[in-house]
């Protein structure tokens, strides 16, 4: 099982590189962690054919400030049920115009971080570090208590 990790951009803040990369990297001492930095578009505006295939092999789950409010045990239960299913997880951050509609539609789930805008390096942030607190919870390590 992996946890695929969707961001359309390069990470420009320094300090939140670092932090995503921790999380990254704890997370990658119990599952696969997968993260990639590219657009989700084509020039043309719509969805990138190799996204949506990505998505046609596990749950998508798409971030969004109108998506359903969710909390920590929600991100571990959604790890672990692709644990248990041996299927991949994939998370996608949307780029500046929100994303295209194909995306949504190969998203089993739409859920928001926070009923607020996130810049979408911060919402990176707080992603990973919620991947890698449901791992720590799923394994039993002491960084979730």
């Amino acid at each position: 099982m992996k946890v695929h990790l969707h961001f359309p951009h390069k990470i420009k803040n320094s300090a939140i590189q670092q932090l995503v990369e921790q999380y990254v990297r704890f997370a990658r001492r119990y599952v696969k962690v997968e993260w990639t930095t590219r657009p989700i578009r084509t020039p043309q505006g719509s969805a990138r054919p190799e996204l949506i295939e990505a998505l046609k092999t596990g749950r998508g789950v798409l971030l969004s400030e109108h998506g359903k409010a969710v909390d920590t045990h929600w991100f571990k239960d959604a790890v672990d049920g692709a644990l248990t299913s041996s299927q991949p997880l994939h998370f996608v951050v949307g780029d500046a115009y929100g994303y295209p509609p194909e995306i949504e539609q190969s998203c089993r789930d739409k859920i928001a971080l926070s009923p607020l805008t996130l810049p979408h390096e911060m919402a990176l942030m707080i992603l990973t570090e919620q991947v890698w607190r449901a791992i720590s919870m799923l394994r039993n390590h002491p960084y979730h208590k």
